[in-house]
């Protein structure tokens, strides 16, 4: 793969709620990549000046994540023979449709917060076999994380997330709560329901077999 091509493509949802809990540059040390081989949807930028994200976030989020938008490339357009089958599934956003027909065809990968989308694209057998492995979720982020910050930084910027993701909530709300193995749970949950096609998981992050 050109290593000057984008390799990674993030949806604005894992986007906005990573950038907005400090984590987003943890992330992609993570996945082993820097902001210049990660892609976003062109629209983000608009979505958080006027668009829903704006009103979801708040003004003063939203007007500091747009600069960090605006650093990360906008994601050229798929083609129509890999858009299409996508386009077709009501389940599935025109936004997320664009970003798994061009991982699908280039082989990227895609860093994202709507599992839906997740389910409904590993049911297609084309789009299964060519992101196998190649989906990283939320959970499974945080599941790295937590292998590779401190417990109380993590759960101090889990406390951010949460305030915009229902899974944070519910992994962080309890203080004395074992994070791996709520992340593990969730992460296994959507694995299942994902199946045959494999998600990404962290080399170094769940439980002990």
């Amino acid at each position: 793969m050109d290593p000057s091509q984008p390799q990674l493509l993030i949806d604005s949802d894992a986007f906005c709620k990573l950038a907005a809990a400090n984590l987003l540059d943890d992330a992609l040390v993570l996945l082993g990549l820097t902001k210049a081989q990660c892609a976003r949807l062109p629209s983000l930028p608009h979505m958080l000046r006027r668009g829903h994200l704006r009103k979801t976030l708040g003004d003063a989020v939203a007007n500091a994540l747009d600069p960090i938008a605006l650093s990360v490339t906008a994601m050229d357009e798929p083609s129509e023979a890999w858009l299409e089958p996508l386009v077709a599934n009501p389940a599935i956003d025109i936004g997320e449709a664009q970003i798994y027909a061009l991982a699908a065809e280039h082989e990227l990968r895609v860093l994202t917060g709507d599992k839906r989308s997740v389910i409904e694209v590993s049911k297609l057998p084309q789009f299964r076999q060519r992101l196998d492995g190649r989906v990283v979720t939320l959970e499974a982020v945080l599941l790295g994380l937590a292998g590779t910050m401190t417990e109380a930084d993590l759960r101090s910027r889990g406390s951010l997330l949460a305030q915009y993701d229902s899974m944070a909530r519910a992994v962080f709300r309890s203080p004395g709560s074992s994070l791996k193995e709520g992340l593990e749970s969730y992460l296994g949950d959507l694995q299942r329901k994902t199946g045959p096609m494999a998600l990404w998981r962290p080399a170094n992050g769940g439980l002990e077999q």
